[in-house]
């Protein structure tokens, strides 16, 4: 649960865990089976929310976080591998942040309390002399009360026994892209999406109740008001009888028959009248725009063509990956390194590893790094995790580039540099400057 307050009072809602979307009652009651989403992880009952969570949250957890220093031969930044701080922070921004989550487990948690809570508290354990310890984080059973005025982060976790106070120049909070009027503490996606997300659920629901009872359908039995007046007229006691053995027999047998006089009149709609399956595709495509999530990718390939999946990974990169590695790199820099820490150090979020298995996007990537400079073929393979190869630490620059109008558009004679040369079967020619070259004899070939 998180909760933010003010010296003031509360401000902010709490949010706890739910455990899901509320019983449905029976019978007749049409109100009470709407469903109403108001909680995170009640949304995740919409299978549309579930895909689109766990894709936002997996992608961004497989990104590497890297501490680096500057190699001050190459002016670049390089992987800190020291044994004083920089192996052991790197340790634990990428394999094990603490005893109890893997780096994966780990960031995954915090992007999932981003999107479904509007909040992330993360914090660095430090020894006595500074050193890093273990990353922890204020979990979905954590109550977290925020002093805007003071700055500081009170984080109470009874379950697991934790209390601290802690200082906001110390703190990674991460927050969602809405905030509230403070600008300090972020909104859940939910709270602005729980009409849509009612929606859905509510058609998931009814769905579940037509199809568990066969799509039977309600009815009303009536008296045609010119109907046999006197003896001859059923009463309401024997038609309610014939009502109640209609309900208990349309489960149980395939034909029942009716000693009725009265007529059955539909007061339900059906399936298909509903939109049932018409409503959950609307719901798919409002969570994909509340969430940042292309259509494709949540399974839903209507009016897909072959080049709708490409352009589905490159928007959802730029437009909703991007942004929110972009705040973790500053929050990490800010309250890790500080700004006398920055410049000599700093922290990368790599998005190397989304393309492991891509091998296509990694290939055509890796071709034109080659054949622009970028990257030498030492350090490909290096990525690769295969040995070096000799004069692969050449920097090689691809040659079909040239200048308009130079000399090797223009195919003159003796163009070039100083190794390239015509020859004769004897070794003899000109050089690129056109000076005569000797022979195999020895001789000038003037």
């Amino acid at each position: 649960m998180l909760r933010r307050e003010s010296s003031g009072g509360a401000v902010g809602g709490s949010v706890s865990s739910g455990a899901g979307a509320q019983s449905q009652p029976s019978g007749g009651d049409y109100v009470g089976r709407a469903v109403t989403i108001k909680r995170g992880e009640e949304a995740l009952v919409v299978s549309a929310v579930y895909s689109a969570v766990e894709i936002v949250s997996n992608t961004l957890a497989m990104m590497s976080i890297k501490y680096q220093r500057r190699d001050r031969k190459g002016g670049c930044y390089v992987d800190d591998e020291g044994r004083y701080g920089g192996q052991r922070l790197n340790y634990l921004l990428q394999i094990q942040p603490n005893e109890r989550q893997n780096a994966m487990q780990f960031w995954r948690e915090v992007w999932q309390s981003v999107v479904l809570r509007g909040n992330a508290i993360v914090w660095l354990e430090r020894g006595a002399d500074g050193e890093p310890l273990f990353f922890d984080m204020a979990h979905r059973t954590a109550s977290v009360y925020y002093d805007k005025q003071r700055n500081t982060y009170e984080v109470t976790d009874l379950s697991l026994g934790v209390y601290k106070e802690l200082d906001g120049r110390e703190v990674i909070h991460l927050r969602n892209s809405y905030t509230d009027l403070s600008g300090l503490w972020g909104i859940s996606t939910i709270a602005y999406a729980s009409r849509a997300l009612s929606v859905s659920a509510t058609a998931d629901m009814q769905t579940l109740d037509t199809t568990s009872k066969g799509g039977r359908m309600k009815f009303i039995i009536m008296q045609a008001p010119k109907q046999t007046l006197g003896v001859g007229r059923y009463s309401f006691k024997e038609n309610s009888a014939v009502a109640e053995r209609l309900n208990d027999e349309i489960y149980s047998q395939d034909v029942s028959f009716l000693n009725t006089d009265g007529e059955l009149k539909q007061v339900s709609l059906s399936a298909a009248d509903q939109q049932l399956l018409q409503n959950r595709q609307f719901g798919v495509a409002e969570v994909a725009r509340f969430f940042g999530v292309p259509k494709s990718m949540l399974m839903d390939d209507g009016n897909s063509s072959y080049k709708t999946p490409s352009a589905a990974q490159t928007a959802f990169l730029n437009r909703t990956l991007a942004p929110r590695m972009r705040e973790l790199e500053l929050e990490l820099n800010a309250k890790l390194l500080g700004v006398t820490g920055y410049g000599p150090n700093k922290i990368h979020v790599c998005e190397r590893n989304i393309f492991v298995l891509d091998l296509d996007s990694q290939a055509t990537w890796n071709k034109s790094r080659l054949e622009t400079g970028v990257a030498t073929v030492n350090e490909l393979r290096k990525e690769q995790n295969m040995p070096k190869v000799d004069n692969g630490d050449d920097v090689m620059v691809s040659t079909n580039l040239a200048i308009a109008g130079s000399d090797k558009l223009s195919g003159s004679a003796g163009s070039g540099n100083g190794n390239s040369a015509g020859a004769d079967g004897n070794g003899a020619g000109t050089d690129g400057n056109g000076n005569n070259k000797k022979d195999g004899d020895g001789d000038d070939d003037d």
